[in-house]
């Protein structure tokens, strides 16, 4: 079984440090996503469809809303993975680029020395126990992480963050539009795609080929892209009961929902709470939220 030894939220996205041996099947997220493989087998990754090695040598860049899916050889040494899910709109801020979407100049880069010191000195502040109980420990993680992440990309003509024609969020398509804003409002519904499709105004094989022109996703693979990112909200956020995060997304039980996390992130959501921490700044944000809620739940029963 795959377990998570440590998780980190912060504005720079999300840091993922896991101990893999299951299969993630063809998923997407909004963020772009850096692999380093620490120890263990070397691991194959599918970048839409296209097969890139993540080794000890070399790390693996995939771009914001690629489908890939990671194949993990059955072994007695389990890979341990360093992934970074990077905000584009902090890596904008730090570095540059589009705020809503990276891409990468290639899906595979070589992992230098000095590169490898950096993520020496990563390890050395995420090992558990308690890491974010040592002073200073947010602040630490986020240079340490710019330093990395400066060291992967300082030759552009090795890697780098590409510049996209144009942002396919944006796309001009007004059936598709009309559909991604059905599809972000109803995550908790569990409304069907064919449902979405007839709202659309498209029939099921037209949306599906539209959809996939256009943000280089399928519709499901979309749609499973939103119902991880409410579940992470939910699992990092808030104290709500892990039965409950699955029947709100329309799950059947905690188990199918525990099934569907794990195949999309590697990881079961009771493990990833359990080691998840968060910068100072994402705490306040969830204790806003949580009075936001609070407020909103005082007023509704006021009204009612």
């Amino acid at each position: 079984m795959s377990r998570a030894i440590t998780v980190c939220h912060g504005d720079f996205g999300r840091l993922c440090y896991v101990e893999l041996n299951r299969a993630k099947v063809l998923h997407a997220h909004r963020e772009g996503q850096l692999l380093f493989l620490i120890s263990g087998d070397d691991v194959t990754c599918k970048l839409d469809n296209v097969a890139t090695t993540l080794s000890m040598d070399r790390a693996v860049a995939i771009d914001s809303f690629l489908p890939n899916e990671v194949l993990v050889a059955k072994s007695t040494a389990p890979a341990t993975v360093i992934s970074i899910d990077l905000n584009p709109m902090w890596y904008a801020t730090k570095f540059s680029g589009d705020p809503e979407w990276l891409s990468f100049d290639t899906p595979s880069f070589p992992v230098t020395a000095e590169l490898k010191d950096h993520l020496d000195h990563l390890l050395a502040l995420i090992q558990p126990p308690a890491p974010d109980k040592q002073p200073g420990y947010h602040h630490a993680l986020e240079t340490r992480l710019r330093l990395l992440i400066g060291s992967c990309f300082e030759s552009r003509d090795e890697t780098g963050v590409g510049e996209l024609p144009s942002n396919r969020l944006e796309t001009s398509d007004p059936r598709i539009r009309k559909s991604l804003t059905i599809m972000n409002s109803q995550i908790r519904n569990v409304l069907p795609l064919d449902d979405i499709a007839r709202a659309a105004g498209l029939s099921r094989p037209h949306f599906y080929r539209l959809f996939r022109d256009n943000l280089g996703v399928t519709p499901n693979v979309y749609m499973n892209m939103l119902r991880m990112e409410f579940a992470l909200e939910r699992l990092v956020y808030s104290d709500q009961p892990v039965t409950s995060i699955a029947l709100d997304l329309g799950f059947a039980s905690q188990a199918s929902f525990t099934r569907f996390f794990g195949a999309n992130l590697g990881i079961p959501p009771t493990d990833y709470r359990r080691v998840a921490c968060l910068s100072p700044s994402m705490i306040t944000r969830s204790f806003e939220e949580r009075a936001d809620n609070d407020n909103l739940s005082s007023s509704s029963a006021e009204t009612g």
